[in-house]
């Protein structure tokens, strides 16, 4: 009986704490009381408003650094601009009386190239009149026409036109340069045909297919060339009475 007591008191007043269990006991039962110790509850961290915050602040600042830059890109162009615009205004009295002294001295050279071409035109289609039992021939068939040319083209007429495109093509612009240039080929051309046919040829002899349309296209050619110097110098003056009778 007394052991039995000692027993039950030892065990009753034995409070044992193991992390937050306690244990109670007494003489007949055993009771274990746990307590859950209160766990800190993690704040809920939400990651999109940490991340988004930074972005927002560096898109702002980007923002606003472009905005000052373009302000001072935009100002620098606008200067740039205005400097050019003033430079180009100092050049053009300078450009301007440039062109006119180059065209008072070239002008004058262009139009005597024209005469000049105007008469190798002439000579090109030249030919000693024809008679017939002591009457001048009228010709008025291509045929004959081109005929008495061919027969009357010699190379002294091909010579005058080259030494004429050496003087004076230079002074033209491109579009006329290139007409002067085919011009100068087919002569070229024509006029080494005409001594081949007259090597092995007499005169009764004519290819007229062939130098028909061959003398055809160089009569053409130097109308145009003439018509191309004449604009090239402001000749056809038209359409300075046009613009008068327009807006009078």
């Amino acid at each position: 009986m007394d052991q039995s007591n000692n027993t039950t008191k030892v065990i009753k007043d034995s409070i044992k704490v193991i992390d937050t269990t306690a244990i109670i006991n007494n003489a007949k039962t055993v009771i274990l009381v746990q307590e859950k110790s209160k766990e800190s509850m993690p704040k809920d961290t939400d990651w999109t408003t940490g991340l988004l915050l930074p972005i927002l602040v560096a898109i702002g600042v980007g923002f606003v650094s472009y905005f000052f830059s373009k302000r001072k890109t935009d100002a620098e162009v606008k200067k740039l601009n205005i400097e050019n615009e003033n430079l180009k205004k100092s050049f053009q009295p300078i450009v301007i009386a440039t062109l006119q002294s180059i065209q008072d001295k070239i002008v004058p050279e262009k139009i005597d190239a024209l005469k000049k071409l105007v008469q190798l035109k002439n000579d090109f289609t030249y030919f000693d009149q024809q008679y017939c039992e002591g009457d001048p021939v009228t010709v008025t068939d291509e045929y004959e026409f081109t005929k008495l040319i061919f027969f009357g083209f010699s190379g002294k007429k091909h010579d005058n036109f080259k030494i004429w495109y050496d003087n004076y093509s230079y002074y033209f612009p491109d579009n006329v340069f290139v007409l002067l240039s085919n011009q100068k080929n087919k002569l070229f051309s024509f006029n080494e045909s005409k001594k081949s046919f007259d090597s092995v040829c007499d005169r009764d002899d004519y290819a007229s297919g062939t130098y028909n349309k061959v003398i055809i296209e160089i009569i053409d050619l130097f109308e145009q060339c003439v018509l191309a110097i004449r604009k090239d110098c402001h000749l056809d003056t038209s359409f300075i009475h046009d613009f008068i009778e327009q807006n009078k």
